[in-house]
């Protein structure tokens, strides 16, 4: 289209040597007759609406006696004006113009004759720019909705809802103490995005960071000291400078990787286990919540697997702030279905120290931790404005009714590890299905 236009608005070049095709003589007859009569060197034309044809000068043409180019659109000439019109045999290199014509407005009185050629008249070609113009119009606006067309479908709706996690655990539907103060500082985000089908997934994925200043320095480490067990000195870790304790986030949290190295987690020498680890859980649900979806009912999404944000090359002694969870990929209705519906959210630790927990909490240890907070994702299908998304933080209303012990158990320290992860709602895990607990 570029191409067209620049050749449409270009200055034409020569495609050959000059030649003469054919002269016309003022004294051969016109074949207007009594509208366009002979007089001298040229013609006079008397005119009521008469239309006259006329073009630019095209580069190339070597006219004789005031020929400008061959004719292609029209305008009309003023009433009652005579015009005089100087025409000439014209050529053009290596192709023929056609007749020439130099308009000249007159007011009755007697052009000027000149033995010089009249200069040519450079003039618009109108019907072609009109023709650029509106192609031009409607290639553009084309382009720009093919372009907002494309950043929808690409662009994704999120979602995102910030939270706090505090040591012990608070019931978020009770108002926080003046002086409460999270240990760290979460978000959950969720990102709807369409697939070409027309279907749409739910992508889920949860942040922690801990402030990096001085008073939460000495915060956090005074909160997760734990002077009471003497053990605790064999396990600490500090960062290079001894001033953060457990100083990678996602090395306090992971599950995976080997022991003491690359997580801060590993099996305890008195009790025998290793429930040093935070992890996500997904459930869904009907609308209602009375039945669970076939997609998590025999095994639920979950993940244990944090990593440090902004950054790749990191040790134990490093200090990382921020731990980014998998992201979990959800269908909202299952296949082929539009149905409302909704996702239990749970972001739990697996060994709570004696932590008391808030009144009305589920009982239920989740290992030998609980529940750190707990979200609500429901989702709906609305005719005009498709999947239509809520998040909000709860109290839990159960607890996740997962064997964390025989999960946890297989990690990549242990022998034989394998993928314990399961981030979407289909396909089904390859992992060995996780029954619910009686």
């Amino acid at each position: 289209m570029l191409k067209w236009l620049k050749s449409l608005f270009g200055v034409p070049q020569p495609c050959g040597p000059q030649e003469s095709i054919r002269q016309f003589r003022n004294t051969e007859p016109t074949i207007s007759k009594g509208d366009l009569a002979a007089e001298g060197d040229g013609w006079v034309v008397n005119s009521k609406d008469m239309f006259i044809a006329h073009d630019a000068w095209a580069e190339g043409t070597r006219p004789h006696r005031g020929g400008t180019g061959f004719p292609r659109a029209c305008h009309a000439a003023p009433t009652g004006l005579r015009w005089s019109l100087g025409m000439a045999a014209c050529s053009r290199q290596g192709a023929p113009t056609g007749l020439g014509l130099v308009v000249v407005a007159d007011d009755g009185r007697r052009p000027e004759r000149s033995t010089q050629p009249r200069a040519p008249v450079r003039t618009t070609n109108i019907a072609w720019l009109a023709l650029a113009l509106w192609a031009v119009l409607l290639w553009v606006p084309g382009w720009t909705w093919a372009a907002d067309t494309a950043s929808d479908n690409a662009q994704p709706d999120v979602r995102t809802l910030d939270f706090g996690v505090f040591w012990p655990p608070r019931d978020p539907s009770q108002p926080d103490a003046p002086d409460a103060e999270p240990l760290l500082d979460g978000q959950v985000v969720l990102r709807t995005e369409r697939l070409p089908e027309g279907d749409s997934i739910i992508r889920l994925r949860v942040t922690l960071t801990r402030h990096s200043d001085e008073a939460a320095r000495e915060r956090w480490n005074s909160r997760l000291a734990f002077p009471e067990y003497d053990w605790m000195r064999q396990v600490r870790v500090w960062d290079a400078d001894q001033r953060w304790l457990w100083p990678n986030v996602p090395y306090l949290l992971r599950l995976h990787g080997t022991e003491r190295v690359e997580r801060y987690g590993g099996v305890d020498p008195g009790k025998g286990v290793d429930n040093d680890f935070a992890a996500v859980l997904i459930r869904k649900y009907d609308a209602d919540g009375t039945q669970e979806s076939e997609d998590t009912k025999r095994t639920p999404l979950v993940s244990a697997e944090w990593h440090p944000t902004n950054t790749n090359r990191v040790d134990k002694r490093t200090v990382v702030h921020a731990a980014q969870s998998d992201e979990f990929t959800l269908h909202p209705g299952g296949t082929g279905e539009a149905r409302p519906g909704w996702a239990a959210v749970w972001l739990i630790y697996a060994d709570f120290m004696g932590a008391k927990l808030p009144q009305g909490w589920p009982k239920e240890p989740e290992y030998a931790g609980g529940i750190l907070a707990c979200f609500e994702v429901r989702w709906d299908w609305k005719a005009e404005s498709g999947l239509e998304l809520s998040l909000r933080q709860l109290a839990p209303p159960s607890s996740t009714g997962f064997a964390w012990e025989r999960w946890a158990s297989r990690t990549r320290a242990a022998s034989g590890p394998k993928s314990t992860a399961k981030l979407s709602d289909r396909p089904a895990s390859m992992a060995p299905a996780v029954e619910r607990r009686p």
